[in-house]
């Protein structure tokens, strides 16, 4: 029985489709660095439980997930895309403590 269970979509995430999607072992490589790495922010939207254990990869593929999650396991790839991000969300996190809530937040949550 797979340990990694179907990522949910955070409750307040934004969504601009339902659509299902199955990963292949094509897709997981595509979205690592350099086709071989994951990073932290990847492996938490896809919730996969750390540490790894051996055989994790093999136990993604064939799992569904929504596009919404799967965009942003891609939007994420690389450390540049990772910094990009959280600095991003720091940035929204900061102007919502200032000001109030921002409508547009981020499709996901990163704690540090």
């Amino acid at each position: 029985m797979p340990s990694i269970k179907r990522p949910e979509r955070h409750p307040g995430m934004k969504s601009s489709t339902s659509q299902i999607i199955i990963l292949t072992r094509e897709m997981l490589h595509h979205a690592a660095t350099n086709g071989s790495g994951f990073n932290h922010l990847q492996l938490r939207l896809l919730n996969v439980p750390l540490p790894l254990r051996k055989g994790w990869l093999s136990e993604l593929v064939g799992l569904e997930v929504s596009l919404d999650i799967w965009e942003q396991v891609e939007s994420v790839r690389g450390p540049a895309a990772k910094k990009r991000v959280v600095e991003e969300m720091k940035a929204k996190q900061e102007q919502e403590r200032k000001s109030g809530p921002v409508d547009d937040l981020p499709l996901f949550s990163f704690h540090s």
